[in-house]
């Protein structure tokens, strides 16, 4: 009986199934964090991020050297597309943080005056001298 020869995954094929898992994990991490999208449509963007990676991944470990290279091409196309994501989702969360970060307050203050007095609009205490009362 003769034993079938087990053919060794070349290492750029591996590099290329861990780069696209580890982006993957890393944009779905941080669409997570953003926190912008409901969580049905999470769910699915996760669903169809790991269909994706799925089908690519049975394109690298083909047999045929064709759909392998293919597979490769693709993937590598793939890879660059997530940098280019978590670049801008990294972005997004930047300018999210300086949103938050407002410069300006805004506070409310009371003008009362007696009613007889000689103040009828808010214009008629500028440059007057006025009590303040916490």
């Amino acid at each position: 009986m003769g034993r079938r020869k087990k053919k060794k995954t070349a290492p750029i094929i591996k590099y290329l199934f861990t780069s696209m898992l580890i982006l993957t994990l890393v944009t779905i991490g941080l669409i997570y964090f953003i926190d912008i999208l409901p969580f049905n449509y999470f769910c699915i963007l996760t669903g169809l991020l790991a269909g994706i990676d799925t089908v690519f991944a049975c394109l690298l470990f083909n047999r045929r050297p064709v759909v392998k290279g293919f597979g490769g091409f693709i993937t590598t196309i793939y890879i660059v597309l997530m940098i280019f994501v978590i670049i801008y989702e990294l972005n997004t969360i930047d300018f999210l943080k300086k949103i938050g970060e407002s410069e300006y307050v805004t506070l409310n203050y009371n003008v009362v005056v007696l009613k007889d007095s000689k103040f009828k609009n808010i214009n008629d205490v500028i440059n007057e001298k006025v009590g303040i009362t916490s």
